[in-house]
């Protein structure tokens, strides 16, 4: 990201020094830390022999707006400001993102929470049924037990008027001839 802002540093630098060429270079020093240095092309230094020619100008020292020298302790400090600005840029992109995947587990928790209490309203209801049609099927079976025993009855009743007919009609004639 300091790459663009370094090469427009480089630019101001050559049009204060008068260079009509500049060209930079990059070094990565021990420490992560990354040095660029400006000086003339080999054509702006050819043509302007006579003229001022600048020294190699490490930019770490460079204050960004003014291009003036800046001491050691003016360097570190810049590069720690804009070190914690591109900290604080991805921190605020890391802060939305997990921001976003927090609004997104809590949608599907509360879609969660909603099946849940669907599912105990529906397991409630299908308990009470359950009670409902079992209270059904003792009823069920008192009143089938009640007709059963009622219709044994019956038979018992039809039996024994028909075998007391039946007896009847068969002793009465024997009776009868045996009298005789």
């Amino acid at each position: 990201m300091l790459g663009p802002m370094v090469d427009a540093h480089l630019v101001d630098a050559a049009a204060a020094t008068g260079a009509s060429s500049v060209s930079a270079t990059s070094s990565q020093q021990p420490g992560g830390t990354t040095t660029t240095t400006n000086a003339p092309s080999d054509a702006a230094s050819r043509s302007s022999s006579s003229s001022r020619r600048p020294e190699a100008v490490s930019w770490t020292s460079k204050k960004p707006k003014k291009a003036k020298r800046l001491g050691p302790a003016g360097a570190a400090d810049l590069r720690g400001v804009l070190e914690r600005e591109i900290e604080a840029a991805n921190s605020r992109a890391a802060l939305d993102k997990v921001a976003n995947q927090v609004e997104e587990v809590r949608a599907i928790m509360e879609r969660n929470v909603e099946m849940i209490l669907d599912r105990g309203e529906r397991l409630d209801a299908l308990e009470s049924k359950s009670d409902a049609l079992s209270e059904a099927t003792l009823a069920f079976k008192k009143q089938a037990r009640k007709l059963k025993r009622w219709h044994l009855m019956n038979q018992v009743k039809w039996g024994v008027a028909v075998g007391s007919l039946v007896t009847a009609s068969v002793a009465i004639p024997i009776v009868i001839l045996a009298a005789a």
